[in-house]
């Protein structure tokens, strides 16, 4: 099994934060994007504003369309190796530790404090029983999630060269 050096774990984490940010940007919500009703109030004083009369709902979909057709390469292929792993038997949950680690950073709202794994661990549904017991095993998850990025980027990287 391939070994991470400090420098993989910090590539690695630089492509979770790219399919982070790509799950949760507004491109992802093709169709949806673009200033709501209650935005246009705000910017028009309260009132609402008028309509032009001219359907758009064909350059809506255009645009749309254009939205999903703009994803980088390198969100392309960490979808393609999250989706991969999380689809592999007893994998998920190792993956989706990872994941929580990098989305849920800074405060919790909830207590006012940083994140702790036990925290992420309630947020992602994960089983927690004894605290330490617990930390441990999603440090350990965490650890075992970036070996099996590793192995997959190194995987998806052998198989794109050569479909090239």
């Amino acid at each position: 099994m391939t070994q991470e050096t400090q420098t993989h774990r910090e590539e690695i984490d630089r492509m979770i934060n790219i399919y982070l940010d790509g799950i949760t940007s507004i491109s992802q919500d093709a169709g949806w994007r673009g200033d709501s009703m209650m935005a246009k109030i705000i910017e028009f004083g309260g009132q609402i504003p008028k309509g032009t009369g001219n359907d758009i709902s064909n350059l809506s979909m255009i645009n749309a369309i254009r939205m999903l057709r703009d994803l980088t390469p390198e969100f392309r292929k960490i979808q393609a190796v999250v989706l991969m792993l999380r689809s592999e038997p007893g994998t998920e949950g190792r993956i989706n530790a990872l994941l929580s680690r990098n989305y849920y950073r800074g405060l919790n709202e909830q207590t006012g404090k940083s994140f702790t794994n036990i925290d992420r661990m309630n947020l992602i549904g994960a089983e927690v029983g004894d605290v330490e017991t617990a930390d441990n095993r999603f440090r350990y998850d965490i650890r075992c999630a970036y070996r099996l990025v590793l192995r997959e980027l190194e995987r998806y990287e052998r198989y794109a060269g050569i479909a090239h």
